[in-house]
């Protein structure tokens, strides 16, 4: 439903077959958009989740006709290769777990990942994006530096680095502190990043969220 609102949203100011969507699945969309709008006095209550999921490791969703969804680990070669069925990626966006910062659920197996191990983690990541994105498609990751006894915590830096000197990235820009990486070869086409304030003492105090942006140009 929440899609369907915003496609109504959008379709007055947006060309909405950009999103992926034939022109039948948009018709049949904005047709519920405007049923939903009709029963808005309806009620809307979010239903309880399952006691058992029903996606299960491994399962591969075909929504529509060009969209696909696979529940895996995206460190894996095999199930990227297996989402992608030997296409392409325009876009990759990636917001990676921000280290020890934030608490997540003990049964999912996941541990956070710790500031002095995170480049190591995130390696396998960089090389699968490299190995999915379209020559000139565009890749952003959206992390968060935190502080750490009065200073401002240097893994997303290393991260940058990493990129750079080990993982085949070109430096390409820089704007204020955020850094914007490339691949080798490859130029600029959009640039994202968010500006921070010093790190100083206090709960949440100098926190800000960097968008690392590229592209991926012919080799």
């Amino acid at each position: 439903m929440v899609l369907r609102s915003e496609l109504s949203q959008l379709k007055d100011d947006f060309d909405l077959e950009l999103l992926g969507f034939d022109d039948d699945e948009l018709r049949i969309l904005l047709t519920q958009a405007e049923q939903d709008t009709d029963g808005e006095s309806q009620d809307e209550s979010i239903p309880k989740a399952p006691a058992e999921p029903v996606t299960r490791l491994g399962d591969l969703w075909r929504i529509g006709k060009r969209h696909r969804l696979i529940c895996g680990d995206s460190r894996n070669r095999d199930v990227l290769a297996r989402l992608f069925d030997g296409a392409r990626a325009n876009l990759v966006f990636t917001s990676p777990p921000y280290a020890t910062q934030r608490e997540y659920d003990p049964t999912s197996g996941f541990q956070p990942v710790r500031p002095e191990e995170y480049v190591k983690w995130f390696r396998d990541v960089a090389k699968n994006i490299a190995a999915v994105l379209a020559p000139d498609g565009s890749y952003f990751l959206n992390i968060k530096e935190h502080c750490e006894d009065g200073q401002r915590h240097l893994y997303v830096k290393d991260l940058t680095l990493a990129h750079v000197r080990h993982w085949g990235w070109r430096f390409a820009h820089l704007t204020g502190v955020e850094p914007v990486l490339a691949e080798t070869g490859g130029t600029m086409s959009q640039v994202a990043a968010e500006r921070g304030v010093p790190c100083e003492q206090g709960e949440n105090v100098g926190q800000r969220r960097s968008t690392i942006a590229g592209t991926r140009g012919g080799k």
